[in-house]
């Protein structure tokens, strides 16, 4: 990557860092408010942005021309449930609460080392009715990756990781 490039790109990514952060903290709460009405236990439902280091490797690893348009997990929503079938209930949830851009199924053609990357992976905008709101206003064309899986997944995903 150019250097001029990458500073440009450097420039960006803090100019939009704060809207990244508001996205993941209004997704995350209205996330855990959806699933608290329909009576769906989670044992966690937390956000993250990317770090700039990580993205800047994903950029350089992907050849991103345009990241903030190719990336699609600069925020990342993660859903912790406790049963499998959850998984599908929580993405009916979701799909009636978010625009759903893109969906991704890592649960089939796994090997049984990688249980634990096995999880639902839904790229989610917020709805343009819902940017209307102050907490929502400059979020509309963000996107950011939810990803739902079982504590059982999630616990073998952090053993393979040590």
């Amino acid at each position: 990557m150019e250097a001029h490039n990458q500073e440009k790109i450097i420039q960006t990514y803090f100019s939009k860092y704060p809207l990244y952060l508001r996205l993941g903290e209004n997704i995350k709460e209205a996330v855990e408010n959806l699933l608290i009405e329909k009576g769906i236990e989670t044992i966690s439902v937390n956000y993250r942005v990317k770090k700039l280091e990580q993205f800047l490797q994903k950029v350089e690893r992907k050849k991103c021309a345009n990241p903030f348009e190719q990336m699609t997990d600069i925020c990342g929503i993660r859903v912790i449930c406790y049963l499998k079938k959850d998984i599908k209930k929580i993405e009916e949830i979701v799909g009636k609460e978010f625009e759903i851009v893109e969906r991704n199924k890592k649960l089939s053609n796994l090997p049984l080392r990688e249980f634990g990357y096995r999880s639902k992976h839904l790229i989610i905008k917020i709805k343009s009715d819902w940017a209307k709101t102050p907490n929502y206003r400059g979020l509309e064309n963000l996107k950011a990756e939810l990803q739902i899986r079982t504590i059982l997944m999630h616990a073998w995903a952090e053993i393979e990781h040590k």
